[in-house]
């Protein structure tokens, strides 16, 4: 008997690779009626055409959401690149994994509570059709909290502690009266010798969002109330946007974050090796914007057309600090050598824009 391959039509194969994803839910299956498969001409067809293959998750999505670890692992991602699907993604599977681990998501923005508790139940749905997350071992917290210690990351470090809680007002004035550090101010609170030793793992793992809007204290703190597991390691994820702030572009390593031992030595350490799950994962797709804001935003940003006041400056107002971030974030070298004080020309990989 001879067999031969015929190829899967269009509809076919994102069906079959929904299926493959589990994530079919993520996107409403109604889609509109009166836009044909061939029209992409029109505004409707256009968005129709958008919709259908943003429906799943691209590759790098999919593997940083299911690509398994115990281990410390880094998302890195600029705005619209699916960061916090990712994550969310992540924790439903984990609690598919492990239904007895004590499992925390935090996040900066208060608006995005509902959205990430919607997209974990959506995924957890998708390999539980029957059943919900238990909601006793699966806390989405925002960062600070209320004083009531229930729903915010800080809030329940306060209570587990036995601190006061400190509002924004109070921690702001801790800080000097630096509106900008006051979550930092709160977080070193509870960081200081008075609670050195008091300190009880009850997560087996942390999921953070919005890693670019937290205070290294924040992480100390999440390391502090993380367990290490059975492979020694402390189950962190962090989603990390290097471009969402213009005044700090470039990413803070894991012992800036984490801080380091009685040595010296990281306590957390980002190593990706041949044939294990990688530790940092970039996402470059941006699904957000189309490809021309994303660089006219992104030239704005850097300054890379503005003249200079002194002819032997560049025009630059910021950069990298570790120029492989033009890759991570999505851009590719046609000209010249990507280095400090060589010329070079940049272009956004096809790859990184949805078609």
């Amino acid at each position: 008997m001879r067999l031969t391959a015929t190829p899967l039509d269009d509809e076919t194969y994102q069906k079959v690779r929904a299926t493959l994803q589990r994530v079919a839910g993520l996107r409403p299956a109604v889609e509109n009626d009166n836009v044909s498969e061939d029209d992409i001409v029109s505004l409707g067809g256009k968005m129709a055409h958008i919709n259908r293959a943003i429906k799943n998750m691209d590759q790098d999505q999919h593997g940083a959401a299911n690509e398994f670890t115990k281990a410390p692992l880094r998302i890195r991602g600029i705005a619209g690149s699916g960061k916090t699907i990712v994550l969310a993604g992540r924790a439903a599977y984990m609690h598919t994994l492990y239904p007895d681990w004590n499992i925390a998501v935090t996040f900066y923005s208060r608006a995005l509570k509902q959205q990430l508790e919607d997209l974990i139940r959506i995924f957890y749905r998708s390999y539980n059709p029957f059943r919900d997350p238990n909601r006793e071992k699966i806390h989405v917290l925002h960062s600070w909290g209320e004083w009531s210690g229930k729903d915010g990351f800080y809030s329940q470090a306060v209570s587990l502690l036995g601190a006061k809680f400190r509002n924004f007002s109070e921690a702001a004035e801790m800080a000097g009266g630096d509106e900008s550090k006051a979550f930092d101010a709160a977080c070193e609170e509870l960081l200081s010798e008075k609670f050195a030793g008091k300190f009880t793992p009850v997560y087996d793992a942390v999921l953070i969002d919005e890693a670019q809007d937290m205070p290294a204290s924040f992480f100390k703190l999440v390391y502090n109330f993380t367990k290490t597991n059975d492979e020694g390691e402390k189950c962190i994820i962090w989603a990390y946007d290097e471009l969402q702030s213009l005044q700090d572009i470039n990413i803070p390593d894991e012992s800036e974050l984490f801080g380091t031992d009685a040595n010296g030595h990281p306590l957390i350490s980002l190593v990706d090796e041949d044939n294990k799950p990688r530790q940092n994962i970039p996402l470059s797709t941006c699904y957000r914007n189309p490809m021309w804001i994303l660089v006219v935003a992104h030239a704005l940003g850097f300054g890379i057309y503005r003249r200079p006041a002194e002819e032997k400056s560049v025009g630059l107002v910021q950069m990298f600090d570790d120029l492989s971030a033009w890759e991570n974030v999505g851009y590719e070298c046609v000209e010249g050598t990507l280095d400090f004080g060589q010329k070079v020309v940049l272009r956004r990989k096809a790859s990184a824009t949805p078609d």
